[in-house]
């Protein structure tokens, strides 16, 4: 009975290990900010500027373990995946827009190494969102 526990744990994971993988992600970069804040240039405009605050921090650490624990579970219920898949674009973007203003607002005017991985994350996050089959991103199977 164990061994078939850890054998469909191991195939649950290994068949959402991309999304597991971005739960951590996400989750490892919401404590790094935690600890890290006011990293942004005072020139970003006020909506943007908020994405390198304890609040935002908290958020995204909540979603990354809440997605990277029903990912390992393979819950299948309501459009999980998608809105998953969703919500975790819309962090990643925000914090690349964020990056990006922050860089050509201060004075060095470069772009940092932040910005260019978290833009690499979001088009990962979204090709691999079209890749999955409609059926499981709407929970079917």
């Amino acid at each position: 009975m164990f061994k078939n526990f850890i054998r469909d744990t191991t195939s649950k994971m290994l068949r959402n290990a991309f999304w597991i993988i971005t739960g951590f992600e996400t989750a490892s970069v919401g404590l790094l900010i935690s600890f890290a804040t006011a990293r942004l240039d005072d020139h970003t405009p006020f909506f943007f500027n908020q994405a390198d605050t304890h609040v935002f921090a908290i958020v995204m650490m909540y979603f990354g373990v809440l997605m990277t624990a029903s990912f390992i579970l393979d819950l299948k219920f309501w459009y999980l995946r998608t809105v998953f898949a969703s919500v975790s674009t819309m962090f990643w973007s925000y914090i690349t827009i964020s990056f990006f203003l922050s860089d050509i607002s201060s004075a060095r005017g470069k772009i940092g190494v932040l910005t260019v991985f978290s833009f690499f994350i979001v088009i990962r996050i979204i090709v691999e969102a079209r890749r999955e089959p409609s059926a499981r991103m709407k929970g079917e199977i």
